[in-house]
């Protein structure tokens, strides 16, 4: 199964801010190992620490939607692409 390592926000050169109520950013709670878990075919790791964010789902199933790195707290992007 294809791994995909997810870039992190300010490498895109976007700039966020947090509390911004009109961004909505995916955190995790203790002890979370991803945001999703599924029976497809990629996995989404974080491209500076490694931790999963998606594991086993259907490639274009998730998309467009920003995620605080469960390992290293990275602001962290999955476009949103064809499936």
């Amino acid at each position: 199964m294809p791994t995909y390592a997810l870039t992190p926000i300010e490498d895109l050169g976007i700039e966020i801010d947090r509390d911004d109520p009109r961004i909505a950013i995916l955190t995790g709670k203790p002890g979370m190992e991803s945001f999703f878990e599924g029976d497809g075919e990629a996995t989404y790791v974080c491209a500076d620490c490694g931790a999963t964010v998606a594991e086993n789902v259907k490639r274009g199933a998730i998309g467009d939607v920003g995620f605080e790195c469960l390992g290293c707290g990275t602001l962290l992007y999955m476009p949103a692409h064809d499936a």
